[in-house]
């Protein structure tokens, strides 16, 4: 078996999730707890030699430093990790299969409400309001008013992710029938979302005021005629400020995607197209979505129920 150093190992890990094709983000987190072993054990530490008691001593020292998700995230890195060294023969064994994964508690789901979506709306259409000299209240539209109104609803209709957002391509949406191929999911994967008519005249009217637009140009672009794509962290920032500016707490593009979710079961969907739209390989988040859903029509049939409210 050829010993490896750890420095050099995560080196050729990365390498191989890149030509795999993993997301850039993906990449980044495998690659960020695989330095936090490094420096616990050691950039020359053979990884031969590595044994079930380091790791667990080293996933024992995080605990107080990062939450439970977080542990879990770095337990799952380590588990790739791993399972490429003992494919590629530069580990005996696979150290993480004894190693029990961090309970992580279930996320904290607080989709938007209708009143919110419509506060973020108002938000996208104008500038923060100030006191004019005159005493008077104003604000000014802003100029990429059209983009970000097409890009709230077009998050709050698909739910899809902020990575598959910015990656999605003008040539992969079909406007007319309100469909989009999404080929930047997890695991390269492809699937088709849908949106609604009046999603679809917003990223006309959006993408009629851009210039020069062919197929490859990115749907939602940081600049108004459409060169560059939008990074997440740009998509972040830029829904953040608009949730400020519409005193809407906790703007970001997985809310969106919550919001989604949940929406489509009270209205009657089911949890497989769901899971199908969402991009996600088990039931899990979605039977998760499907509790929330299920206690919100429990607690409208509370306040709805015509036996009670009649008092027959």
């Amino acid at each position: 078996m050829d010993s490896l150093s750890l420095y050099t190992a995560i080196e050729g890990f990365v390498l191989s999730l890149a030509a795999e094709g993993k997301s850039p983000h993906t990449v980044s987190d495998y690659r960020g707890s695989l330095r936090r072993l490094q420096g616990f054990l050691g950039k020359e530490t053979p990884v031969a030699e590595i044994s079930r008691d380091d790791v667990r001593r080293f996933m024992a020292s995080l605990n107080g430093e990062l939450a439970a998700k977080t542990r879990r995230n770095v337990h799952t890195g380590l588990s790739a990790f791993w399972t490429w060294a003992v494919g590629e023969g530069y580990a005996p064994v696979h150290l993480m299969r004894s190693i029990e994964a961090p309970r992580a508690p279930a996320p904290v789901i607080e989709p938007f409400t209708e009143a919110e979506i419509q506060g973020i709306l108002q938000a996208c259409q104008k500038t923060r309001g100030w006191v004019s000299r005159g005493g008077e209240q104003t604000a000014t539209r802003r100029a990429t008013a059209l983009r970000d109104r097409a890009l709230v609803l077009f998050l709050l209709d698909t739910g899809l992710r902020a990575s598959e957002c910015c990656g999605l391509r003008v040539g992969n949406v079909t406007l007319d029938r309100g469909r989009a191929l999404i080929v930047e999911g997890k695991g390269k994967k492809q699937r088709v979302v849908f949106f609604g008519k009046r999603t679809r005249q917003a990223l006309w009217r959006y993408w009629a005021s851009r210039t020069e637009m062919g197929e490859d140009a990115p749907a939602f672009a940081t600049v108004l005629d459409g060169e560059r794509a939008m990074s997440r962290d740009v998509l972040y920032r830029l829904l953040r400020r608009i949730g400020e500016r519409g005193q809407v707490a906790n703007v970001h593009p997985h809310r969106f995607r919550h919001t989604f979710a949940i929406t489509y079961l009270r209205n009657g969907g089911d949890i497989f197209t769901l899971q199908t739209l969402l991009g996600h390989s088990t039931l899990d988040m979605v039977r998760h979505y499907a509790r929330i859903a299920e206690c919100d029509t429990e607690r409208v049939h509370e306040i709805a129920s015509p036996v009670d409210n009649w008092r027959l």
